[in-house]
């Protein structure tokens, strides 16, 4: 399975930062958050969390931003 991280990619880009500042913001090797944005890895709990405090993400999003599958 493999979810759809462009809304996500859209808020780095709306907010001005890079993908290298969000790796960096939550703790991640670029590396390894450029994996889990292309789909290749998963996030883990404690990452959308962060991720989630970062942009101010609601609860009630998480779905739109972490778990819509690709199609």
């Amino acid at each position: 399975m493999v979810f759809d991280s462009s809304k996500l990619k859209g808020l780095i880009r709306e907010r001005g930062l890079t993908q290298e500042d969000v790796a960096e913001e939550i703790d991640v090797a670029y590396s390894t958050f450029n994996l889990k944005l292309n789909g290749n890895a998963f996030f883990t709990q404690e990452e959308i969390y962060k991720i989630s405090n970062l942009f101010k993400i609601p609860k009630e999003s998480f779905y739109e931003y972490f778990f819509t599958e690709k199609v």
